[in-house]
């Protein structure tokens, strides 16, 4: 069956994939952990291949065989660009979502990119679970996985332009109506936006590590607290992934020089959690940042400053009512 694709979704399409495959630091790190991970005939799976580079490279690397699984209109270029390197006959394209997916045999490695702006904001935590949990060898250990290990960090962020971009103009009304319903709903989203190291008013901290070797459910919680030597305000979190790869192969991509001795992607941008009103900090106070995030489609925010401001918020509150109730049902 051939899928209709809107002409204008492929040169996005296309335009994004170019972006990841421009970041020399990103493709760079991937290549050395397939390098180092991938054994001579080991079977690979590639999960939410995308233009297939990890399928090329794993085959590089050694593996007799590599089943790319895909979803989107993508998949089409991936069996392009394989074919036309020479990699057709080792690669067995699988459409659709892994988590309906099956393989006629078992795999030795998983390699999956399916990394958000904030790590786990593109489901990699369900995903990697499914399919370790299924296309495991019968009575043997999991398959080796890259990445190895996946965390999430935070640092509350001065940013009173993104903060009115994406919240405060709603509370003043764009037209000549009362928009409050839409300001509460803006103000619990976690937003896309690239965030300039300035902005951090205090250091980052990971608030949750997941080995993907042996993380068995999508739920995570974590918690920081954060000192204030001078007065400030803070307008949201901005939060970022570090990951390790394989050992000794990290990648990340904290916002300036805040990566623990992590190589740094270019083309990421970062995730932006708002508070609903900007939080004013006395010089000397602490806030406290609790976060729970749900394999990355549930977000919740909540902590306080003392003496005695508080916030929480969560994405299902940005959700329509509708589809709101049905999550929380």
């Amino acid at each position: 069956m051939v899928c209709a694709v809107n002409v204008h979704t492929i040169p996005r399409i296309l335009e994004y994939h170019g972006d990841m495959l421009a970041d020399a630091v990103r493709v760079g790190a991937f290549r050395r952990a397939l390098d180092a991970v991938i054994k001579p005939g080991d079977v690979v799976l590639d999960l939410g291949a995308g233009t297939g580079i990890m399928s090329a490279l794993a085959c590089r690397a050694g593996a007799s065989r590599v089943y790319l699984i895909e979803e989107g209109p993508v998949m089409a270029f991936a069996e392009e660009v394989l074919s036309v390197n020479g990699f057709g006959a080792r690669v067995v394209p699988v459409r659709g979502l892994s988590t309906g997916s099956q393989l006629p045999e078992p795999v030795d490695v998983i390699v999956s990119e399916t990394i958000g702006v904030a790590g786990f904001d593109e489901g990699i935590l369900g995903y990697v679970i499914d399919a370790r949990r299924r296309f495991a060898r019968p009575g043997q250990a999991a398959p080796r996985m890259i990445p190895a290990a996946l965390s999430l960090w935070a640092a509350p962020v001065t940013a009173a332009v993104v903060h009115e971009n994406c919240v405060g103009r709603w509370a003043e009304g764009l037209v000549d109506l009362d928009l409050g319903p839409l300001h509460q709903r803006v103000s619990n989203h976690l937003y896309i936006r690239r965030i300039d190291p300035s902005w951090l008013a205090a250091p980052g901290q990971e608030l949750a590590r997941a080995d993907l070797l042996s993380v068995n459910q999508t739920l995570l919680h974590g918690r920081a607290r954060y000192f204030f030597p001078r007065a400030t305000t803070v307008h949201g979190f901005a939060v970022w992934f570090e990951s390790e790869l394989a050992p000794g192969i990290r990648l990340s991509n904290a916002p300036g020089p805040f990566a623990s001795n992590a190589n740094v992607g270019d083309h990421w941008s970062h995730g932006f959690l708002p508070v609903r009103e900007p939080l004013t900090i006395a010089a000397g106070a602490e806030l406290t940042l609790e976060m729970d995030v749900d394999d990355g489609m549930l977000w919740r925010w909540s902590g306080s400053v003392e003496p005695g401001a508080r916030f929480d918020q969560c994405t299902a509150s940005g959700m329509p009512p509708a589809r709101a109730a049905r999550r929380a049902g």
